[in-house]
């Protein structure tokens, strides 16, 4: 098998993930997390993947709890969770991942429209969809400059949610660009409590440690981060860009076991990808309790 880079992998698995040839995407990536079992990027793919396939749900519940291990806030993986709920009938947690994803992706109206008919089959035809989600007013205040509105919005929302670890991020994020950066730390340090390998939060207590050139007390982050996307923490621990051929690993060649595997399954001597330690089967991590399991990244 031919030695690629980690880098160019995933651009070529994302690019066979764009024009849906979804077995092909969940061999590979599969392939990428024996030698990478915490890459979110990997996992996230896998997950859309077997969700686009309609397979075995309870691999992909695990697969998309383990990314939003990683990044609460993945509007795309609350979506599909939401997805997998409604075609087993259950439109709470349906609803709550879509809330959630609607919260995070406020221009996406895709989102919207299929929260409005859940809420109608749910509720009646005269539902109307939720107001004032404080993700969504947030994110708007943000975008508009007050982010000590927002981190007041957050604060609020929290003391009434305080398992809600997407919007302690939120707020991690808000703080961090309002200059309150100790206030930053302390929140992301509040949300690895909950989700040791969050990607954001891991970045802003690294940061900050880096910033205060303590480079030994930003390195348990830093590994964290590497453990997720190596390449940005390489570019944290350096300032600099990491050349992409840092991490290699060979390409599994598909036309070799497409024909003797048509059918999409979890080879025994492959583990099931691993994003988040044993977080993601923690009930503390904001999701409803009666949710079933199946077993921030900015570049």
């Amino acid at each position: 098998m031919a030695t690629i880079s980690l880098k160019a992998y995933i651009s070529r698995v994302d690019t066979l993930l764009t024009v849906g040839n979804l077995d092909e995407v969940a061999h590979h990536c599969r392939h990428i997390l024996v030698s990478y079992p915490k890459n979110l990027e990997a996992s996230h793919m896998l997950g859309q993947a077997l969700v686009q396939m309609g397979g075995n749900s309870s691999e992909a519940q695990a697969v998309l709890r383990g990314v939003l291990a990683i990044t609460p806030d993945d509007a795309a993986t609350h979506a599909a969770l939401s997805e997998i709920h409604e075609n087993s009938a259950q439109y709470l947690e349906s609803i709550w991942h879509l809330e959630r994803a609607s919260e995070h992706a406020t221009e996406n109206r895709s989102y919207r429209e299929r929260l409005r008919n859940l809420y109608r089959m749910q509720r009646g035809e005269g539902a109307e969809l939720p107001e004032g989600l404080p993700g969504a007013v947030a994110r708007r205040q943000i975008r508009e400059g007050q982010r000590v509105q927002a981190i007041r919005t957050l604060k609020k929302a929290l003391q009434g949610e305080p398992g809600r670890q997407d919007l302690r991020l939120l707020l991690a994020r808000a703080q961090w660009d309002a200059e309150k950066r100790l206030d930053a730390a302390e929140s992301a340090l509040d949300v690895l409590e909950a989700l040791p390998w969050c990607l954001h939060a891991n970045r802003v207590v690294a940061s900050l440690w880096l910033a205060e050139l303590r480079p030994s007390d930003a390195r348990p982050f830093l590994e964290r981060i590497h453990d997720v996307d190596p390449y940005l923490s390489l570019r944290l621990a350096s300032n600099s860009p990491p050349d992409e051929h840092t991490w290699t690993l060979t390409e599994l060649d598909y036309r070799q076991i497409g024909q003797k595997q048509p059918t999409l399954r979890q080879s025994p001597s492959t583990p099931a990808p691993t994003t988040g330690g044993d977080s993601w089967q923690r009930r503390e991590d904001g999701y409803p309790p009666d949710l079933t399991d199946g077993s921030l990244p900015d570049s």
